[in-house]
């Protein structure tokens, strides 16, 4: 441990605990200043500290949640470097522990999975090879947020004056991934099918900006599905017309070739393989990001693309279309569809208008998620800058503030552009300034990797802003992650309430406020920034409307 205290001894003002180390390594705060401590890549004393060190093994994939259950873990490494690297008496620690064996060779490129249950994973996936799968490891990943610690053996010699040699054993740290549900990790990766990937081997692990959802779309395989049943216990008076359908949770499938029978009888559902595109068809709610287009198509050359934000309902919030005369209660119908999962909730909710019967169709999920022993599906040979930690000052700006907004940057091969990007809510008009860290114009130190934008003052009214960054090499990225179609938020002269009472305030876009369709039960969530007090931002949130509009 490190403390530093006042000249006069009257109080501490830093403490750091630190770890073992390995010689020559030296371990600083990166970036200068940051609350983090790393492992640099050269040590700089009596300078601002160098850039982290790139390590050659790397935690490239971690699949926490899997939608089986937790036997389905996996944690991937992969080696960058260019030697064979010696695993013996390397460990995994944090929300699981697992110790490698003598004689694991970690070769140039390959990548190594430790498996929660590594006969079970090599079932999931056949060609996995088995010289690259070790397990099991104890425990279990937090579904919640948890933490993956690579530590690597390390011997420190030390010769007394009598030349008496003593090895002491340590283990460094030489990775470690934080990861949590929502915010700027995956969101399919909490559950959803998808594990979470290392876009690029090159970027810091430790960000929630370099990682992302594993595709699966294409793993899954076309089923049909059908049930045969009374159409009885409806709402008297209801007129069996109307068939909706919608998944039971956030997720995304695909739908074609529906039929509604009675018996031999002709298909009563209209457009039944959407070939005359949305005819007859309404998209709404939670589900109106849903399309129909060839993207959705089992045959022909159009067909439903589901995208819900939650679970369906009588009401706007789902997908409904339109049945013929003839269907009535009492009645024996048939429904038949062709379904495929692409991600998320693995039930199709289907329904008959005045709930004279439903039918709870099953997705088949593949089990083969993930992409353990090979290339992650989201790697790119180069990926953007990291942008993480934005903030705004003041938080509840008053009338004729100036707001600096803050941020860090991260990229292997540096950062030469970085700006903030704003428009005056509701014109799309956007101006742009430079993102310092020169100590001027705002920003408060210069070389301290915080950078600064300052929004000149204003009256009143709401400022919407995203940020975007390019490396040395020509990659870009931007922040949010779901630029245009979320961005920061800051109001000018937002009311306070009295009193000493903790307050929320939710701010939205004149296109936010306004769900889709006008509908208050309409229960589509849309983005959105909140302040709690006076001093905490959240960005990228999202709400919806609640309660009854009667």
């Amino acid at each position: 441990m490190v403390t530093k205290t006042l000249a006069d001894g009257s109080r501490v003002v830093d403490v750091v605990r630190f770890r073992g180390q390995e010689n020559g390594v030296a371990t600083g705060r990166h970036p200068n200043g940051a609350a983090t401590f790393r492992r640099l890549a050269a040590p700089t004393p009596g300078g601002a500290n160098a850039p982290r060190r790139t390590e050659d093994v790397v935690i490239n994939e971690i699949f926490y949640n899997p939608p089986f259950g937790d036997e389905d873990e996996f944690v991937e490494l992969h080696h960058r470097g260019n030697a064979p690297i010696d695993l013996a008496g390397w460990r995994m620690r944090g929300g699981v522990a697992f110790d490698f064996p003598a004689g694991t060779a970690l070769q140039a490129g390959q990548f190594l999975v430790i498996a929660r249950d590594q006969v079970r994973l090599r079932s999931n996936h056949p060609t996995l090879a088995a010289s690259s799968v070790f397990g099991n490891y104890a425990g279990t990943l937090n579904n919640s947020g948890d933490v993956v610690r690579l530590d690597m053996p390390y011997e420190i010699r030390t010769t007394n004056q009598q030349g008496v040699i003593t090895i002491d054993a340590i283990h460094i740290t030489v990775g470690e991934v934080r990861f949590a549900e929502g915010g700027a990790w995956g969101r399919w990766s909490d559950g959803g099918g998808s594990s979470l990937e290392l876009i690029d081997p090159d970027a810091d692990p430790a960000l929630a900006g370099s990682w992302a959802d594993s595709d699966e779309s294409s793993k899954s395989a076309w089923s049909t599905v059908e049930w045969t049943g009374n159409l009885d216990n409806g709402v008297r008076g209801t007129g069996v017309n109307r068939l909706y359908l919608g998944l039971l949770n956030d997720g995304e499938c695909l739908v074609d070739n529906i039929e509604v029978l009675l018996g031999a009888s002709a298909n009563f559902l209209q457009n039944p393989g959407f070939e005359s595109g949305p005819a007859g068809w309404f998209l709404g709610g939670n589900h109106a990001r849903s399309t129909i287009d060839a993207t959705g198509a089992r045959s022909g050359g159009m067909g439903l693309r589901i995208k819900a934000q939650g679970g369906l309902d009588t009401g706007i919030n789902s997908i409904r279309g339109v049945l013929g005369n003839g269907l009535a209660a009492g009645k024996t119908v048939t429904l038949r569809a062709s379904v495929r999962w692409i991600t998320g909730w693995p039930e199709l909710l289907f329904r008959f208008r005045g709930n004279y019967a439903d039918y709870a169709a099953p997705l088949q999920v593949p089990g083969n998620l993930g992409t353990p022993g090979r290339a992650n599906s989201r790697r790119v040979a180069n990926a953007g800058p990291a942008i993480y930690d934005v903030t705004h000052f003041p938080a509840l700006p008053r009338d004729n503030d100036a707001v600096q907004v803050t941020a860090r940057v991260s990229d292997p091969d540096s950062v030469t552009q970085f700006v903030l990007r704003y428009r005056v809510d509701p014109s799309t008009t956007r101006e742009d300034i430079p993102m310092r860290d020169d100590g001027l114009e705002g920003d408060v130190l210069a070389g301290d990797g915080l950078f600064t934008a300052t929004i000149p003052a204003r009256a009143s009214g709401l400022i919407a802003f995203t940020l975007a960054a390019a490396d040395g090499l020509g990659a870009s990225s931007a922040w949010p992650r779901e630029a245009p179609l979320d961005e920061g938020l800051i109001r000018w002269a937002d009311p306070l309430p009295f009193g000493t009472f903790p307050h929320v305030h939710l701010w939205a876009t004149s296109t936010n406020r306004d769900a889709p369709g006008g509908n208050a039960l309409n229960n589509a969530q849309r983005h959105c920034t909140i302040v709690y007090g006076n001093n905490r931002v959240i960005y990228g949130c999202l709400f919806r409307d609640k309660g009854s509009p009667y």
